[in-house]
């Protein structure tokens, strides 16, 4: 109780927001109430101990969080080990040298803040995969599938209907004479015509199949059997 009261004081004095628990399951209770990225964890508790706790954290899909224990074991290779093992970032020994933590605590800071940032990028990258997916699987005239993704949607809606034992159609349409009217009325105005096609098609069909642009005026479904 001494030690958390002190290392409470001491945090909030450096700007801390502190929730202190008295044992690692109310550590854990804690943990899954509140957004907490940095944990300051005593390694002899009731209830749940420090390296329980770390095991737990880290086994659990929450928000990753630094976690620093704290410990009257020293620098012993073998409770060091232990603790890493388990899941801690880092140690700190008791009686804790305020100079000491607040440098770990700084350590954690960063760690933490270049992962919140390498997950940024992950996810803008995710985002930008996701966009080239789309756009090399689409036609940008029409919107729908292009011949490149309705062959990958043929391969897998067969294989599917293979194993369940399964039908599904491929229906195909043609618009008659198109050339002709290209040749007409020019082909900016022949692109409204398939658009229009293709929005007619792609409403008819509604959520029971996808829609391709198989080449030139051709456009192509397929519709699993449900």
């Amino acid at each position: 109780r001494t030690t958390r009261l002190v290392l409470t004081r001491t945090l909030q004095g450096w700007g801390y927001d502190v929730i202190a628990t008295e044992d690692g399951e109310a550590a854990w209770r804690a943990l899954c109430d509140n957004n907490v990225r940095l944990v300051l964890s005593d390694w002899e508790m009731p209830e749940l101990d420090g390296p329980g706790l770390c095991e737990r954290i880290r086994t659990s899909e929450r928000r990753y969080a630094y976690i620093i224990l704290l410990t009257s074991h020293g620098a012993s290779s073998t409770h060091v080990v232990e603790g890493l093992d388990a899941g801690a970032d880092d140690y700190v020994a008791k009686p804790f040298n305020p100079a000491e933590l607040r440098a770990r605590l700084s350590v954690g800071r960063r760690i933490l803040s270049l992962q919140d940032d390498l997950a940024g990028k992950n996810q803008e990258l995710a985002r930008a995969n996701a966009e080239l997916s789309r756009i090399a699987t689409t036609d940008p005239l029409l919107q729908i599938g292009n011949r490149r993704s309705f062959e990958d949607v043929l391969a897998h809606t067969h294989q599917t209907a293979r194993n369940k034992g399964t039908s599904y159609a491929v229906y195909l349409a043609d618009i008659d004479h198109f050339k002709g009217f290209n040749d007409r009325h020019g082909h900016a105005f022949g692109d409204k015509v398939l658009a229009s096609v293709a929005a007619t098609l792609r409403e008819s069909l509604g959520s029971d199949g996808q829609l391709f642009r198989y080449g030139g005026e051709e456009i192509i479904a397929v519709a699993p059997s449900q």
